[in-house]
């Protein structure tokens, strides 16, 4: 239980550090998406900080966890961070949409409008002053003309004064007036302004002066009724003539006892020539009009159309906001490994207690064994009782057979106790007889025994004889003493067969459970087998597999264990190697994305039957096995990459393996470059003790074989590599793309690249310790290298100074004058005083300048040879902050400024 509970500890440590890095991972998410979301709003996105304030976390390995990682429910809160933020600027964005909309129908509205009168002009022979609304008789052609139609300017009148004409007449409605032809009678209630001759006037100038008659032929109106219309009509200025009828140049009329005055800019219907001009200004003024009109509403639509993608881009962000579904896993995860943590700890210690108190009863109970034992005369260790045992065994055996052989005989003797009596008679004889004969046979075989020595003592010595009697002594007093312990070899060869008889029964029932238990796993899996969704979900061929035998009992069961292991090698040879282990809780977690990433409409079931989940999918038509349905994609999918042309092949190839081949393979050129850049700079620096780093850059051993040939191949460059590597590469680099869309297929095809070509993941840095002392030794950097936590600080900050060092020098062949800066925040924590200048020396001998932020550290070391060092103060019944400024040249500290 103890082992169990460092190994739930080890587990809780991985997922809790599981969460850290998903709570790094979704605050980066939230990071690129910021980023995102203000690269397609541009200038006017609204400020995101709140949204990076809600993700904040600190990212220090020695901070507390609870600092270190965010809660599972982050993604609600940084949504609506996101959505506070983003509302008031997507209310903005509407009510300017709709405002530019409503402008794009003003305008459409208005640009109708002036088309409309650009043909109403269009279709005008000669314009025409606009009629008054209380003029409402409709007017026949020969039957007269309007008085503009049938006067032209008299040669030598000026522009302004034509204008100021032409504006009198048209305020005192003479300009358009009616004047009937000759011999024409209109009905005195027409509704009409007309115009008729009136007397001549006898002194001053008339209109005639400045107008001459110029009827259009048809219209029935003569010259000399022009000529006394205008002769009836003043040409003079109000103030200097008392006719009832005057117009003047100054734009000035009357008319009886009305009068007024009007002035226009430019005169527009007296004269053919100045009707036309009047027209074609007119129609000139329109296509302007309609020009600017069309470049405004082109303005506008273009502005709405920005707005409109603006908005699109803003509902796109809000609805792509990432969601932190692994770092959900991750504290669902934790949170059960804390709960098994507890009990298991609670498990040992109850174990742990437990123990003890058998340990107790243990002691206890061997006391009192070891007593009785020895009360009984019998042995206290267990292999002398398990003999005794099995000797107890053997004698209660043969007592009941000789009980139930006494029993039954003794039914026998009762049924005839004639027999009985004349067998026990015969016994006695047989036994008497048996005794006998024995003593016969005993003194036969002494007479024998006797015989043989006297003859072969015939012929020999009486020192041959005694040596023979000796040896025969000796040879009975040896059998006399091996007799004992054959006997008890015997007994215990005797009492290992009865054993060996009770393993062997134990062992065949064993045996027959297990055969049971596998032929019936062997039922379920041909139950499995039976069944065409789990066939086709698993992928495997049926016409590969070996026809297997029903389950027969009558059948050998040793030939059904065999048929039924090559079954199962053959399905575990067509499955592969399992890729992990698959919980009911990873099947319902990829169960709930399937239902979620599905599009409306559609629908994913989990059903069990038989211990097997299969996932069903539910639409219009019905509900179809999921394998079924991920085949017949993959079809439409093999068929759709299918139709892509020879040349999009061709395009795609020299894209994949030149452009970004090339570029993949300067990358990892390049990052091992620096990786020796950095070993070279660790190498020139040691601590204060002697000790220092040295990194290795390698593939992963967890990589598949599909990266290791990619890195192979990308070795070299495109220019260098064969046709048939150029394929291989193509082929490699397109597998890690389908991998890649397959397992996230709702993303982009972007991502799918950032995932598949990401050569960061093929690779692990390996930190190791090296030693002045033992130059041709180097441990691996972990928590158990032996070192203590300021030396394991002391050696982290060295990779830290030599790769900005590399960092800087690799920067410095394009940017030579970028600056080799470097900060660090509570600079040298948890490391000795004596090696706070070390380090300090270290970054000069790197040429790193650097900016420590420490509330305990001055910076002032003799190893460094110039500092500049600023103070502040603060007195918390005082507004403000006080700040010093110190110099430091390597011996001593100046006040600078206060």
């Amino acid at each position: 239980m103890e082992g169990e509970a460092e190994e739930a500890a080890g587990h809780l440590d991985g997922s809790r550090q599981k969460v850290a890095e998903e709570s790094g991972a979704y605050s980066r998410q939230v990071a690129e998406w910021a980023a995102r979301t203000r690269t397609a709003l541009g200038s006017d996105c609204p400020s995101l900080d709140a949204v990076h304030a809600t993700v904040g976390h600190e990212t220090s390995t020695d901070a507390p966890f609870a600092d270190r990682t965010l809660p599972p429910d982050i993604d609600s809160q940084a949504r609506r961070a996101a959505q506070a933020a983003l509302e008031p600027y997507g209310e903005e964005l509407t009510e300017r949409r709709d405002a530019l909309a409503l402008g794009v129908n003003r305008l459409g509205e208005e640009l109708d409008h002036l088309a409309e009168q650009k043909r109403d002009w269009e279709q005008r022979t000669d314009p025409e002053p606009p009629a008054p609304h209380h003029r409402a008789a409709a007017r026949t052609p020969g039957s007269g003309a309007p008085f503009y139609r049938l006067v032209d300017f008299v040669d030598g009148v000026a522009p302004a004064d034509r204008a100021g004409l032409e504006g009198a007449l048209e305020a005192s409605g003479i300009l358009d007036a009616w004047v009937n032809a000759d011999g024409v009678l209109l009905d005195p209630r027409t509704r009409d302004t007309l115009l008729q001759p009136g007397p001549a006037l006898s002194d001053g100038r008339t209109l005639a002066s400045a107008l001459r008659p110029a009827p259009e032929p048809g219209c029935g109106v003569s010259s000399e009724q022009v000529g006394g219309l205008l002769a009836s009509i003043a040409l003079a200025s109000v103030q200097e003539t008392s006719a009832h009828n005057t117009v003047f140049y100054d734009g000035s009329w009357r008319q009886g006892v009305l009068s007024g005055r009007h002035d226009k800019g430019d005169t527009e219907y007296v004269g053919a020539a100045v009707r036309a001009e009047t027209r074609r200004r007119i129609l000139a003024e329109l296509e302007e009009r309609i020009a600017r009109t069309q470049q405004r509403l082109a303005d506008v639509r273009e502005e709405l159309a920005v707005a409109d993608a603006m908005r699109r881009a803003l509902t796109l962000a809000e609805r792509d906001f990432p969601r932190a579904r692994n770092l959900a896993d991750a504290w669902s995860r934790t949170e059960s490994a804390e709960r098994t943590l507890r009990d298991l700890t609670a498990k040992a210690t109850r174990a742990a207690r437990l123990a003890e108190e058998t340990r107790a009863l243990a002691v206890s109970a061997r006391t009192e064994a070891d007593a009785t034992a020895t009360a009984h005369d019998l042995p206290g260790d267990p292999s002398s009782l398990d003999r005794v045992r099995t000797a107890l065994a053997g004698l209660l055996s043969g007592i009941g057979h000789l009980r139930r052989a006494v029993s039954g005989t003794g039914e026998r003797l009762g049924t005839n106790q004639a027999d009985a009596d004349r067998y026990g008679r015969a016994q006695e004889d047989r036994l008497a007889a048996h005794e006998s004969y024995r003593l016969h046979l005993a003194g036969l075989r002494t007479a024998e025994q006797d015989l043989r020595t006297r003859e072969e003592a015939i012929g020999s010595s009486e020192e041959e004889i005694l040596s023979l009697e000796q040896k025969a002594k000796q040879r009975i007093a040896n059998a006399v003493q091996a007799l004992p312990a054959a006997q008890r070899a015997r007994d215990e060869l005797h009492d290992l067969r009865v054993r060996a008889e009770e393993d062997e029964k134990r062992l065949r029932g064993t045996l027959a459970d297990q055969e049971a238990a596998v032929i019936e796993t062997g039922s379920a899996l041909r139950g499995a087998l039976s069944r065409p969704e789990v066939v086709l979900g698993a992928g495997l061929d049926r016409s590969l597999l070996p026809e297997y035998m029903s389950d027969d009992p009558s059948v050998d069961v040793r030939s059904r264990l065999r048929a039924l292991r090559a079954l199962a090698e053959a399905v575990e040879q067509a499955l592969g190697r399992p890729k992990g282990e698959v919980s009911d809780s990873t099947l319902l977690n990829r169960h709930t994305d399937l239902r979620d990433q599905l599009a409306g409409g559609f629908d994913a079931q989990l059903e069990e039957r038989d211990g097997i989940k299969v996932c069903r999918l539910v639409d219009d038509h019905g509900s179809h096995d999921v394998a079924a349905v991920g085949e017949r994609i993959a079809v439409q999918a093999a068929e759709a990459r299918g139709r892509l042309t020879e040349r999009e092949r061709e395009v795609f190839q020299r894209f994949l393996t030149g452009e970004l081949g090339d570029h993949l393979s300067a990358q990892v050129i390049t990052a091992a470059n620096l990786v020796a850049a950095l070993n070279d700079t660790l190498r020139t620096v040691r601590t204060s003790h002697g000790l220092g780093v040295e990194l290795l850059w390698k593939l992963d051993e967890d990589v598949d074989a599909d990266v290791r040939a990619a890195v192979e191949l990308l070795r070299s460059p495109s220019s260098l590599r064969t046709r048939d590597q150029t394929e291989q590469l193509r082929e490699v680099l397109q597998r890690r793309i389908e991998d890649a869309r397959r397992a996230d297929p709702s993303a982009g095809y972007a991502a799918h690249l950032r995932t598949a070509l990401d050569y960061r993941d093929w690779f692990r840095f390996h930190t190791f310790v090296v030693e002045d002392a033992a130059p041709g030794r180097r441990r691996k950097l972990t928590g158990r290298t032996g070192l203590s936590q300021g030396e394991q600080r002391v050696l982290s900050y060295l990779v830290l100074f030599a790769a900005a060092a590399a960092h800087f020098t690799s920067l410095a062949e394009s940017a030579p004058h970028a600056p080799r800066l470097i900060l660090l925040d509570d600079a040298f924590a948890k490391v000795d005083e004596p090696t706070h200048g070390r380090l300090g020396r270290i970054l000069v001998d790197l040429d790193l300048d650097f900016v420590l932020t420490s509330e305990r550290l001055m910076g002032n070391w003799p190893e460094v040879p110039s500092l500049h060092i600023y103070e502040c103060l603060r007195d918390p019944h005082v507004r403000g902050v006080a700040t010093l400024h110190y110099t430091w040249n390597g011996r001593h500290r100046r006040l600078v400024s206060v």
